[in-house]
């Protein structure tokens, strides 16, 4: 398990280098120079404001999609708990006994 969590992590972090170089590019950042030109620094700023617009109105719709009452809530709540319950049922079951 640990294995394929370590595949996703650094499937995740090219994903995210490889998305980060295509906004840079389309913003035009020329890596030859030490300093970019102003337009090229508003285009970043646009792209990065345009970026957390765009999450959170995601979030809102999402919050909005999703509705949670509190009968949703202690459902889920039950769900969990029986969960943690039979996780915890079967750890000492699978633990080696210590008084042997």
């Amino acid at each position: 398990m640990a294995s394929a969590t370590t595949a996703v992590n650094k499937l995740e972090i090219s994903l995210a280098f490889f998305i980060v170089g295509l906004l840079v590019k389309l913003a035009g950042v020329d890596e030859k120079t030490m300093h970019q030109a102003p337009e090229v620094l508003q285009r970043l700023l646009w792209i990065a404001i345009g970026m957390g617009v765009l999450f959170s109105a995601g979030a809102l719709v999402a919050s909005f999609k999703f509705k949670m009452d509190e009968a949703m809530m202690d459902d889920i709540r039950r769900q969990l708990e029986a969960r943690r319950q039979a996780r915890s049922l079967t750890a000492r079951e699978e633990a080696p006994d210590s008084a042997a």
